[in-house]
């Protein structure tokens, strides 16, 4: 009798939960259940309308998972969203998207190497791509302001939590390897975003970016910080095509960076030297120079 009444709770279950449920095994180990997939991105193609409810409630259920560090239905969650993300085309994505980037947040938050590295993982060419693309086709801000700034909002948390995560200070060779892939994602990940974008994230990190004087007489920790801040910087401007002057250099970034130099240290005056000319060869004329003749 009992398990009748559950199973007629359980037939009452919007449909969109119950094939959320049915993609996870009895166990882990099993692995992303694949025809319960496939009718999980068949009913989200044919009823787009359902994708925020979807995103929302998989981040719902991998964010107990991590709590409860079950990292095995973490990581089929993440898998699931991933090829969400890459099968669906629809304008109503975007809050998709937004779910997508607060599970994101949720691994690089985490103490755990492991979903960290997951988090990152999960950023591979094509899921930046397709994330890009939707956010290209569904970012005009006259369409619905408050979606175009949630969405901004959230992609900003995870470019904060990526830096952040950088910047842990430790000595080992390994953790500077991870550091350096860290910001080669921060990279991968600017280099899909239309040019303007890309001015914005720049002018998020400098904000960040401690005073020179605050890194010369303060903690290590935070001359590290002002290091990997400005190696981000230099990453994201690599993928920047300067048109126009102006737009490269608004007065509050120009001002920052010259503000930096002013008191900075040999290794971080040459590193704000490489910002200024990356973004100054509008020709790429630097490789050319330093190519024999």
């Amino acid at each position: 009798m009992v398990s009748g009444c559950c199973g007629c709770c359980s037939a009452l279950r919007p449909r969109y939960k119950r094939l959320v449920d049915n993609i996870f095994p009895a166990i882990p180990q099993d692995g992303l259940v694949k025809t319960n997939m496939e009718k999980l991105t068949f009913y989200s193609l044919s009823s787009p309308e359902k994708l925020d409810r979807i995103g929302e409630y998989l981040f719902q259920k991998a964010s107990r998972d991590i709590y409860r560090r079950r990292h095995g239905f973490v990581i089929i969650a993440m898998e699931a969203m991933d090829q969400l993300l890459v099968a669906c085309h629809s304008q109503t994505l975007n809050l998709f998207v937004e779910s997508f980037l607060k599970m994101v947040q949720k691994l690089l938050e985490s103490t755990d190497p492991q979903l960290q590295i997951l988090a990152t993982q999960s950023y591979s060419y094509s899921v930046v791509e397709a994330l890009m693309q939707h956010l290209d086709a569904g970012g005009d801000r006259s369409t619905d302001a408050r979606d175009y700034t949630r969405v901004r909002a959230a992609r900003a948390a995870v470019l904060s939590n990526i830096v952040a995560i950088a910047a842990a200070d430790s000595k080992e060779t390994d953790e500077k390897l991870y550091q350096e892939a860290l910001i080669n994602a921060l990279g991968e990940f600017a280099d899909h975003l239309p040019d303007f974008q890309k001015i914005d994230i720049m002018m998020f990190i400098i904000n960040k970016v401690p005073s020179s004087q605050r890194a010369n007489k303060g903690t290590k920790a935070d001359a590290m910080l002002q290091s990997i801040l400005l190696k981000s910087l230099l990453k994201v401007g690599t993928t920047y095509r300067t048109v126009e002057l102006s737009k490269a250099f608004p007065a509050a970034f120009l001002e920052a960076l010259l503000r930096l130099a002013g008191g900075a240290g040999g290794r971080a005056r040459a590193t704000l030297q490489r910002i200024l000319h990356t973004l100054l060869d509008r020709r790429d004329n630097a490789t050319r120079v330093a190519a024999p003749t």
